[in-house]
């Protein structure tokens, strides 16, 4: 619930930049597929920039135009 609530209150106020660290770690695998959707309807039909920070490889290639990877960093 905690990681849904901070989502929520991420987006409350409209920004034009989302900065995201992790956003689907430890939720279950059905709200998985809602938090995606929603991240992609934010960026497609609404024109928002999100910069996520995630170790899962399916978030990167799902949900990204374009990826940058941090080495020894």
């Amino acid at each position: 619930m905690k990681q849904r609530l901070a989502i929520a209150l991420a987006v409350m106020y409209a920004p034009e930049l989302l900065i995201l660290d992790e956003p689907i770690n430890g939720l279950p695998p059905i709200v998985i597929a809602k938090v995606r959707n929603f991240i992609r309807e934010l960026c497609d039909a609404r024109g928002k920039t999100i910069l996520i920070s995630s170790h899962i490889s399916s978030d990167r290639f799902l949900l990204a135009d374009d990826i940058g990877i941090i080495d020894h960093g």
